[in-house]
């Protein structure tokens, strides 16, 4: 080798060398500042006598970016929800609609009378709620939770929202009144066992996040309760 290709080669060994210790040097400030922005959370006055136990993993490469109490045991609460969030994001992907149809059973007839039943078929819509903005965006609240109590806001407006528009769309097919039953068909999966912090049962339909409940009683019929959940973009399509 001769002196010029030598001393290439070092230049490019203190050249790499260099870029390692600078991306050292970015990581760790990053981690210091990731660090310091979770101290500054868990300094709150409301996590006064809280206890976190945290672990963040960098996905590409394993390496551990942040950890605390990471060996000691949590009930993981609503923690478990990144698991069902990340699962359906990987199989369905960040473009995913559900649709929710809605189906008679019967003639309508010229008065606008449906002979039969309307069935709503449940897709396991996540959003049957007021949570759907006009840009397509979620709203949310800062506390926002079904529990009852002093932090659970909740959203302005009608919580019904997509319900109602079920029931425009479908008036606007010549349904003016339904001699049935009004039924949802929830067999898309089995409901669970109840959820032991909010009393809920996992269901294909939940209606405003099981906060609220509706009950239909058709003329001379039984009432039937039900709960339920719909499509981003409401498509009821009754045939």
């Amino acid at each position: 080798m001769n002196a010029r290709l030598a001393f290439r080669a070092i230049l490019l060994v203190v050249f790499s060398a260099a870029l390692a210790s600078i991306a050292r040097s970015a990581q760790a400030q990053s981690n210091a500042s990731l660090q310091q922005r979770i101290q500054k959370i868990m300094a709150r006055p409301e996590f006064a006598h809280s206890r976190f136990g945290i672990e963040f993993i960098q996905a590409d490469t394993g390496d551990v970016i942040y950890k605390l109490n990471e060996q000691e045991l949590f009930v993981p609460g609503s923690t478990t929800k990144l698991l069902t969030e990340g699962t359906a994001l990987e199989l369905l992907g960040p473009d995913y609609r559900f649709h929710t149809k809605i189906y008679r059973t019967g003639p309508i007839d010229k008065h606008g009378t449906l002979k039969g039943d309307l069935v709503l078929v449940a897709s396991g819509d996540l959003d049957l709620s007021n949570r759907i903005q006009p840009d397509d965006t979620l709203a949310f609240e800062n506390e926002d939770h079904s529990y009852g109590g002093p932090d659970s806001q909740g959203l302005p407006g009608d919580p019904l929202l997509v319900i109602h528009e079920f029931a425009r769309q479908i008036a606007a097919k010549g349904i003016k009144r339904v001699q049935g039953r009004i039924v949802i068909d929830d067999t898309l999966f089995p409901g669970g066992e109840r959820e032991l912090g909010t009393g809920v049962v996992v269901s294909p339909i939940v209606v405003n996040i099981t906060s609220s409940m509706s009950s239909s009683v058709p003329e001379q019929r039984k009432t039937h309760r039900c709960s339920g959940r719909s499509p981003r973009k409401p498509a009821t399509s009754p045939s």
